[in-house]
């Protein structure tokens, strides 16, 4: 999958002030990136930028039919009492880290994708007022 994590760390805040500009600033806004970074805080017009851009990436990779899938280890044991604790700590911390990553990063994405199709329709719909104005005119 091609999830790389930019140059700079995202709080939860950070991504969901960020989902939220991107419903506001769409594509064809001037300074779309610049307005971006300054809903969110924190983050360069490039960052916010690359952001996005690895999103899509990642949301072209999903749609492709490639989803990640946690690296689970089979110890061969059938239920966690038979494993060692510290193996328990080790392994199922790991593999649960890994589940919630990605399932974090699947709902970022749905999210993403969500938004660039109301930008889709918006820009749609105002083709369509546009035509209708013109047409009465």
């Amino acid at each position: 999958m091609a999830s790389r994590s930019s140059s700079s760390t995202w709080t939860q805040k950070q991504n969901k002030l960020f989902e939220r500009a991107l419903a506001v600033y769409d594509k064809d806004t001037p300074d779309r990136w610049q307005n971006v970074a300054r809903a969110v805080g924190g983050k360069t017009a490039e960052e916010v930028k690359l952001h996005y851009e690895l999103l899509v990436e990642d949301l072209k990779y999903i749609e492709s039919g490639h989803f990640p899938v946690p690296n689970y280890k089979s110890s061969g044991a059938r239920n966690t009492a038979e494993i060692p604790k510290a193996k328990l700590n080790e392994g199922a911390q790991s593999s649960c880290a890994q589940f919630f990553l990605s399932t974090l990063k699947q709902i970022t994405k749905a999210c993403i994708y969500a938004v660039l199709k109301v930008e889709e329709e918006e820009k749609e719909l105002r083709l369509r007022i546009f035509i209708i104005s013109s047409t009465y005119m």
